[in-house]
């Protein structure tokens, strides 16, 4: 989107991020004409875009798509925790019947 539809929709409450922002960079408007960025600043609209005057800030701006953050596991679930067997021979095995040294 442009600069003028990006104002309008900061002006709107969305949150947007622009072409040549990190990944995880992002400024909100709150409808008063205040703007938050994702690092905790709050300025004025004016002050924003005083910064950004350049030319590549006349397009490129799009909405904020948040990212599901990763996890090793699926916290949702619990752990897996493996059980060991005997074969009763003195050997011992997993849950999927692979052996273990102990």
């Amino acid at each position: 989107m442009t600069r003028f539809e990006a104002a309008q929709a900061l002006k709107a409450g969305k949150k947007l991020t622009h072409e040549y922002f990190s990944p995880d960079e992002w400024v909100k408007g709150n409808g008063y004409g205040d703007y938050f960025l994702e690092d905790g600043v709050v300025c004025s609209a004016a002050e924003f875009w005083k910064w950004r005057q350049q030319q590549f800030f006349n397009d490129g701006w799009k909405l904020f798509e948040e990212t599901p953050k990763k996890t090793v596991r699926d916290e949702t679930q619990p752990a897996r925790v493996n059980k060991f067997h005997s074969d009763g021979d003195g050997g011992e095995f997993d849950d999927f019947g692979v052996p273990g040294i102990f």
